[in-house]
């Protein structure tokens, strides 16, 4: 992207940083928004539009925008006229200015119309043709008038839809936020131990090639066995109290087997023997009511490795029931990065 401090000239600067930034791949709305925020960094702000909304930031009114598009050959009357009697209702982006000159401020004007949420045209020469032609390329919707009733009559209606559509980008980021903050869900689990848990790291790394393994989950580095996934709390509390009536127990690792049901890639994994494990599912399971798993059966397992789909069948039915160990502690997690060890009592 070229340096504003280069150019003394807006056009110039705007038409070589737009050549550039479309050459990597950038959509023309947002080559215009990109290199007009770079622009007004640099020289510092040079507009009528709003700032704040150039630079896509929210709405403070939290109203739909409207960008009023269209003639200026009545002093700008019907534009007054329709924020005077909207006002309430909608955010009008004005770009009509008594000292307005394209050369100096079409890239604004871009990029408002780019941002908005609703264009209208009313009435309009040759430069509204061009703005409605930059709208079909770039496929925006826009709607056009050469009546104010029916342009009022087109406001009236807006204003009464639900405000899906000026639901701003900072809000879906929040929304995607607090859903995958619900979706972050605690587990219980076992640690298996070092010893265990290098062997088969081990046996992992010598007789499964890397060109077999699915890049995107790779070999599993966290050796554990699942107690119970989709806890919605926070609080340890409820896993301790529920665990204190369990005494320290037994389990034996049984073949190696596989989940499929990904479509892209299939786990490997060794069969986990203990009935004392699957008591304890079952009490956390009724007690603390989890969510997000899709799995009805407890299969309790550890994960070796994620392979790419066809490569598992060969690596099936290993027997690993000389490996036991002594479970003394569970461990409760909220996140990937804190586990909090619950013992039990002989």
């Amino acid at each position: 992207m070229p340096n504003p401090a280069s150019y003394k000239d807006k056009s110039h600067y705007m038409s070589q940083c737009m050549k550039i930034t479309k050459q990597e791949g950038m959509k023309h709305d947002q080559s215009v928004a990109q290199c007009l925020s770079t622009w007004r960094q640099e020289k510092g702000k040079d507009s009528s539009i709003s700032e704040e909304f150039l630079e896509g930031k929210p709405e403070k009114s939290g109203k739909p925008s409207v960008f009023l598009g269209g003639s200026c050959d009545d002093d700008n009357a019907w534009r007054e006229e329709i924020k005077k009697e909207f006002k309430d209702n909608f955010e009008f982006i004005d770009p009509y200015d008594s000292g307005w000159k394209p050369e100096d401020n079409i890239y604004d004007e871009l990029a408002a119309i780019s941002m908005v949420n609703h264009v209208i045209f009313y009435g309009g020469g040759k430069g509204t043709e061009k703005e409605k032609e930059y709208m079909e390329r770039t496929g925006k919707d826009f709607e056009s008038f050469d009546n104010m009733n029916e342009l009022k009559a087109h406001l009236t209606q807006l204003s009464k839809r639900p405000k899906k559509a000026c639901i701003s980008e900072y809000i879906r980021k929040i929304a995607r936020t607090i859903e995958a903050k619900k979706r972050s869900y605690g587990i219980v689990g076992i640690q298996v131990p070092g010893n265990i848990a290098s062997k088969i790291k081990k046996w992992s790394r010598e007789n499964i090639p890397e060109s077999e393994i699915c890049p995107e989950n790779g070999r599993e580095d966290d050796t554990h066995i699942t107690v119970l996934y989709g806890i919605i709390s926070d609080d340890k509390e409820p896993v301790e109290a529920l665990l204190k009536e369990f005494k320290p127990f037994t389990v034996t690792l049984n073949k190696t087997s596989m989940f499929n049901n990904d479509p892209k890639n299939d786990v490997l994994k060794i069969g986990i023997n203990s009935p004392d494990l699957q008591k304890i599912h079952m009490k956390l399971k009724e007690a603390l009511k989890p969510e997000g798993t899709s799995f009805p059966e407890y299969r309790p397992h550890i994960t070796i490795s994620y392979l790419k789909k066809g490569y598992v069948e060969k690596y099936l039915d290993k027997d690993c029931s000389d490996f036991s160990f002594k479970v003394d502690s569970l461990f409760f997690s909220n996140t990937k990065d804190k586990k909090i060890n619950i013992k039990l009592v002989e």
